[in-house]
Formats: structure tokens, C-alpha cells, sequence
């Protein structure tokens, strides 16, 4: 993208506004469960991808960067609704989940490394957040709307 210093270092990018929900770096993505474009709620273009709880996911068999292992970022803007999952995974990867009203954690965003949750505040269903998870051993952060809202300096396994 224009203007975007890292654009050769982004592995993929999904506007989530289109029928297919594509990735604009080009991975083929591949919709599984009921995920489903949605002009209910969105932040840009109208459209954003629904996922209703059951058993969504969006996945590629593209080249994107693994981040099976080793330092990585990754952004998101998400809208939670009702929970009715006992962990309701936002986004997981390595030994890292950010969950929405966990059970037992009823308030919000919680942090899941290595099956220790911390809880991450109040945190409002419908309402867009933007989030970013950061890891670069042995350090974790947890950014939302653009605040350092977590950071967790020990629990990481460091051998990458």
C-alpha cells in the first residue's frame, strides 16, 4: 500500500469488505463454518466479516510469514457480541489467545499465555476495538485503541 513503510514485511491483509473476504497481498483464503460478509456492523467500506460463535475461521493456504514460532505483530479490529462460548478465542497464535468474556473473566478482553488469563479491563459488547498483539521474546504486549493495555515480561517461552 502506498504510503506504508512495512508493506513488504505485511504477510496478509484482509479488508474483510469484499464477497469473498480476500486478503489484498493475494493468499486464496478459504471460509469455513458460517463466516459471512456482513453490512450489519463494520469500520471500513461497509462490510466486515460475522462470525456468529459457532465454528468459524478463516484460513489460507497462501505463503504468509509463520508465525508458528519467532517475534511477530499482529492487528485486528474485532466487534464482540453476547458470549454464549466458555473461551471464546479472538485471535490465538504460539502459546498466545486473546478471548472475549472467558468464562470466569466476565468483563472484557483477557490475555491467555500458556493457559495462564489475565484479565485486561471493562470492555462493552458492540463496540469496535482495535487491537494489536505483540510478541518479541520474553515480552507480550497487548495494545487496545492505540493504549499499551497489557504487558506481561515473563510468561513467554524466550527459546525462539
Amino acid at each position: 500500500m502506498a504510503g506504508d513503510l512495512y508493506w513488504d514485511n505485511v504477510g496478509l491483509a484482509l479488508h474483510l469488505d469484499d464477497v469473498g473476504l480476500a486478503d489484498i497481498k493475494g493468499n486464496a483464503m478459504t471460509l469455513e463454518g458460517s463466516v459471512a460478509r456482513s453490512s450489519t456492523e463494520s469500520v471500513f467500506g461497509g462490510y466486515s466479516a460475522y462470525f456468529d460463535g459457532a465454528s468459524e475461521l478463516l484460513n489460507t493456504t497462501g505463503l504468509v510469514p509463520d508465525i508458528s514460532t519467532g517475534a511477530f505483530s499482529a492487528s485486528f479490529w474485532v466487534n464482540p457480541s453476547t458470549q454464549t462460548q466458555t473461551v471464546p478465542t479472538v485471535f490465538a497464535a504460539q502459546d498466545i489467545a486473546v478471548e472475549y468474556k472467558t468464562d470466569g473473566y466476565p468483563n472484557g478482553f483477557v490475555l491467555n499465555v500458556n493457559g495462564a488469563r489475565t484479565a485486561i479491563g471493562y470492555h462493552a459488547e458492540d463496540t469496535w476495538y482495535y487491537i494489536s498483539v505483540v510478541k518479541s521474546a520474553p515480552t507480550v504486549e497487548i495494545w487496545l485503541d492505540g493504549a499499551l493495555a497489557y504487558t506481561d515480561t515473563s510468561a513467554v517461552d524466550g527459546s525462539f
